[in-house]
């Protein structure tokens, strides 16, 4: 089960606060998976990623109660803790930078404290999207609902790429080599590191 965290609605649609929700549309798209399915308060679809079937998923809840939907579905599709695995935007990397990470704290993200909190645990995986923290000691709740300025507009289509290549590498080869090949990179690369 892959879910993508954002808030619904044109007005958030191209925010920093919304690249899970990007992320899991280039990976719709890619996979062929619709995502017209409306349940728990998301949209949903099933498809396939190489010979795994998965479930993608973004809940409608909006961020901060993101924890309600992911539980609703997790509990009805009997998923494994291990088969959990949620996309958000995350502070504390460099724009564009992808890490991921499983289990640990919510790092002042309140999509990912929702999610702990109706899980009732953290022993999930992560996949962080880089947003970078604003210039000057800005509002950082202005900065994620700020829509994407025009340089991070021009990186979009290759972080989602990367991202797009991260998830099937997840799926298809699992967590420890994914982390082998994404969590050092530095820059976008869009080829795995042998």
């Amino acid at each position: 089960m892959i879910v993508g965290l954002g808030n619904p609605g044109k007005g958030y649609e191209m925010t920093r606060h919304n690249l899970g929700f990007l992320a899991m549309d280039r990976l719709a798209q890619k996979t062929e998976v619709s995502l017209r399915q409306r349940k728990f308060n998301s949209r949903l679809g099933k498809g396939k990623i190489g010979d795994e079937e998965v479930i993608l998923m973004k809940p409608l809840t909006y961020m901060n109660l993101s924890g309600e939907a992911v539980k609703k579905a997790y509990d009805y599709f009997r998923c494994l803790l291990d088969d959990l695995i949620i996309i958000h935007d995350d502070i504390d990397l460099d724009f564009g930078r992808l890490k991921i990470k499983k289990g640990g704290g919510d790092g002042g993200h309140k999509g990912m404290r929702s999610i702990i909190d109706h899980m009732g645990t953290d022993r999930f995986v992560r996949i962080r999207i880089g947003i970078g923290r604003p210039e000057n000691g800005g509002e950082v709740v202005d900065y994620v609902l700020d829509p994407l300025n025009v340089s991070e507009r021009f990186r979009l289509n290759e972080i989602l790429d990367q991202a797009n290549l991260l998830i099937q590498t997840l799926i298809q080869r699992g967590v420890q080599t994914a982390m082998n090949a994404f969590n050092r990179r530095k820059t976008l690369d869009l080829t795995p590191e042998k």
